[in-house]
C-alpha cells in the first residue's frame, strides 16, 4: 500500500502556478507551513489542493494561530485520497529533512498522513527517498497530536515534495507544520554550492521585461503568434536551450521589441531567423532523438515548420535543421515523474518580484502555458478547439491586460479553453467573480440548470440558516443567476 501511495502522490500537479508552473522557494515558508497566509479561494495559500473541492482553510478548528487546513471526504469523493502538497527546491545542504506537524481526525474511515518525497534530476532514478505517517494508521476520531516523519537528504536530490492527505472518508486537520533540516528551520539550512545555470547568471530583466505595448495591430498579433510557436519549439528542441545554457525567458524579451516593430511577416521572419543564428550552429547530433510512432496515439504537430509560405525559406530551413538534430540528452525545462511519466516543469522561474502590468512577462505566461499544452498535454486532441486560434485570440487579451487582476482573469479564461476541470490558476481564484472574502456557508449544485442548496459547509452553518436543502437560488443582489452565469461564462467554461 505504501508503494501505491508513493505512485499516487506522483500524480499531484505541481505545487504553484506563478507564471505557469514553479516551486515554492524558502522565503515565506513559515507563513505557508503554519497556514496563516491569507487563504486563496477558501483554501490554504501557497499549497496545491487535490481536488480543490475537498480542501478548506479552517478558522474554527485550529491548533495554533488563526487557521488550519481541513480535508473532508465523502462516499462520493473522487479518487482514493484528497490532500495538499507543496514543492520546495533542494538548494540546501544537510543530513536529515524532517516534517513535523499537528494532526487531528474526525470519523476517518482509513487514515490521515503527513508525507514527504525527495526527487532527483533524473526521471529514471525514481523517488530518492520517501516517508509518510501511513504506517501509524491515524484513523477514527483523534485529538490534536504532533507527528514527525523524516528522510535522509540525498546528494542527488533536487526537489522536495511535502503534503498532508486523507484516505477514505471523514475529516482531517493539520496545523503548525515545521520543515527542518538537521533540526533547524529549512530557511536556516546552508545553501548548496552547485554549478550555476543561465537562469542564475542572467539578470538583465529581473526588474521588468522593458517591453511596452499599448495597442496591437493584426500584423503584430500574427507575428507574435508565430514567435510564440517558434519560441516554444526551440525551447524543447534546440540543444543550447534544451540543455539550459540560455535564459530562454530573457531571450524572448530581447527579440520581442524587434518583432513588434516589424511592418510585415517577412520582416519579422528575417529578424527571428537572425535571432536563431545568434544561438550558434546546431551540430549534427551523434545520438539523435527519434520518435517511435508505433502505437502512438497523439503525435506532436511539427509540420508547420516546413511551411515556407508562412515562415519564409530561411526560417523554415533553420527550424528543420534544429528538428533533425535534436538531442536525446536530458532536458533542462522538463522531466518525467518517476514511475508515472507525467511531465514536471522544474526549471520555470516564478518571478514573484515582477510588478504587473508588464506586457513582456504577460506574453511569457501565455507562451509558456500554450506550449506546455502543445507539447506535453496528453489530451490535446480532446480540447475541441483549434489551439492555434486560441493563441491568436489571447495575445491581445493577455498582453494588453491593464492590471494584475485583469491579467489573472485572462489567464484563467485561457486555461478554461483546455476544458479540463483539473486545470486552473489555483493561486488566484480570489479574482474570479463574485470577488470578495465573504461567502454563503452553503453547498450549491446545479440541478436541471438551477442553483440548488444541497448542504452546508459545516454543521454550525445550518443553525438558523434561512436557506434550506432543496432551495433554488434565483438571484443574487437582484441579479438573476442565469444572467450571472452568462456574464461569468468566459472564465468558468470557455466557448466552443
Amino acid at each position: 500500500m505504501i508503494y501505491g501511495m508513493k505512485r499516487m502522490l506522483a500524480l499531484f500537479p505541481c505545487a504553484a502556478l506563478a507564471l505557469v508552473c514553479g516551486a515554492q522557494d524558502r522565503s515565506g515558508l513559515a507563513e505557508i507551513l503554519s497556514f496563516e497566509k491569507q487563504p486563496s479561494g477558501g483554501r490554504p495559500a501557497g499549497w496545491n489542493a487535490f481536488p480543490p473541492g475537498d480542501v478548506f482553510a479552517d478558522e474554527n478548528t485550529v491548533h495554533g494561530g488563526k487557521r488550519s487546513v481541513r480535508i473532508e471526504r465523502k462516499a462520493d469523493s473522487a479518487g482514493q485520497f484528497s490532500g495538499i502538497n507543496l514543492a520546495v527546491p533542494v538548494d540546501f545542504t544537510g543530513r536529515t529533512i524532517e516534517l513535523r506537524g499537528f494532526v487531528r481526525t474526525e470519523n476517518s474511515s482509513d487514515f490521515a498522513a503527513l508525507w514527504m518525497r525527495e526527487d532527483g534530476e533524473s526521471p529514471q532514478a525514481g523517488a530518492l527517498a520517501f516517508d509518510s505517517m501511513q504506517r501509524l494508521h491515524v484513523t477514527g476520531t483523534t485529538g490534536w497530536k504532533e507527528y514527525s516523519i523524516s528522510v535522509p537528504l540525498q546528494p542527488d536530490a533536487r526537489q522536495l515534495y511535502i503534503g498532508f492527505l486523507l484516505s477514505g472518508t471523514g475529516k482531517a486537520w493539520a496545523d503548525d507544520l515545521q520543515l527542518l533540516v538537521d533540526e533547524k528551520p529549512i530557511w536556516e539550512a546552508p545553501k548548496a554550492e552547485r554549478p550555476k545555470t543561465s537562469v542564475d547568471t542572467d539578470h538583465e530583466f529581473d526588474s521588468g521585461s522593458k517591453v511596452i505595448i499599448t495597442e496591437l495591430s493584426k500584423v503584430q498579433i500574427e507575428n507574435l503568434a508565430s514567435l510564440g510557436k517558434i519560441w516554444g519549439f526551440l525551447k524543447y528542441h534546440h540543444p543550447e536551450i534544451a540543455a539550459g545554457r540560455r535564459h530562454w525567458d530573457y531571450d524572448l524579451f530581447r527579440i520581442l521589441p524587434t518583432v513588434l516593430q516589424a511592418s510585415d511577416r517577412a520582416t519579422a521572419n528575417a529578424a527571428v531567423t537572425a535571432w536563431i543564428a545568434r544561438l550558434g550552429d546546431v551540430p549534427t547530433c551523434q545520438s539523435c532523438a527519434r520518435l517511435d510512432e508505433a502505437g502512438l496515439h497523439l503525435k506532436p504537430d511539427i509540420e508547420w515548420i516546413e511551411s515556407e509560405a508562412r515562415l519564409g525559406a530561411d526560417l523554415s530551413r533553420a527550424l528543420q535543421a534544429v528538428y533533425r538534430n535534436r538531442s536525446n540528452d536530458k532536458q533542462f525545462y522538463v522531466s518525467l515523474t518517476p514511475g508515472v511519466g507525467n511531465p514536471v516543469f522544474q526549471n520555470e522561474p516564478g518571478y514573484a518580484a515582477v510588478k504587473l502590468p508588464d506586457p513582456g512577462f504577460q506574453l511569457l505566461a501565455l507562451y509558456r502555458f500554450w506550449n506546455i499544452v502543445e507539447y506535453w498535454y496528453p489530451y490535446r486532441d480532446l480540447i475541441g478547439e483549434d489551439w492555434d486560434k486560441v493563441l491568436v485570440e489571447f495575445i491581445p487579451r493577455i498582453a494588453l491586460a491593464k492590471t494584475s487582476d485583469d491579467y489573472k482573469r485572462e489567464m484563467i479564461s485561457l486555461i478554461a479553453h483546455v476544458h479540463d476541470t483539473h486545470a486552473n490558476l489555483w493561486s488566484s481564484l480570489n479574482v474570479r467573480p463574485p470577488a470578495g472574502t465573504c461567502q454563503l456557508p452553503v453547498v450549491v449544485r446545479f440541478l436541471e440548470n438551477r442553483a440548488v442548496v444541497t448542504g452546508y459547509t459545516d454543521a454550525a452553518a445550518a443553525v438558523g440558516m434561512p436557506l434550506k436543502r432543496g432551495d433554488a437560488i434565483e438571484a443574487l443582489d437582484g441579479a438573476a443567476v442565469s444572467d450571472l452565469i452568462r456574464q461569468w461564462h468566459e472564465i468558468t467554461r470557455s466557448k466552443t
